[in-house]
């Protein structure tokens, strides 16, 4: 599959926790591929995406493709109903075939279903251009443990 097409034979579900290892293997494939995701690992390796409590509390969607995890978003919910997209990963090996399309879409409906207005997300700089494809705006730049980054939102409606 090529292009921004939504994969076919791909399934969108809740992560459960006996999946951690396998979502933390996933997570270090994926940010090993830039700069700054090396440098995260380097500096922080026993940092993991997503936490157990993101799995335990619901707040992570897989993309199940034959069934093998091919990648994950973790979304939540603030206690002023904002949204934010704080976590997205898809294995290298399943770039640019639709999945992280996917996943952001899937975290936009869940989000306005449940009354949101606007999805943010914080975006290291590599993926800024895919982030504006799918509809989100830079509001502002920001500093992250991790390097310069975007603060980005797409509004739902």
């Amino acid at each position: 599959m090529t292009g921004g097409l939504d994969p076919k034979g791909v399934v969108l579900r809740w992560a459960s926790t006996d999946e951690a290892s396998a979502l933390h293997d996933l997570y270090r494939r994926s940010s090993a591929m830039s700069e700054s995701g090396r440098l995260a690992l380097t500096e922080r390796p026993g940092m993991v995406e997503p936490s157990l409590e993101d799995l335990d509390a619901g707040r992570v969607r897989v993309a199940a493709e034959e069934g093998r995890i091919a990648g994950f978003a973790v979304s939540v919910r603030g206690d002023d109903g904002r949204a934010e997209l704080d976590g997205l990963f898809v294995d290298p090996s399943a770039w640019r075939r639709g999945l992280g399309r996917r996943l952001v879409n899937d975290a936009a409906s869940r989000a306005r279903d449940e009354g949101a207005s606007r999805l943010s997300v914080t975006a290291n700089l590599d993926a800024v251009s895919f982030y504006e494809a799918l509809g989100f705006v830079v509001d502002r730049p920001v500093d992250t443990d991790f390097g310069p980054a975007a603060r980005m939102h797409r509004r739902l409606g």
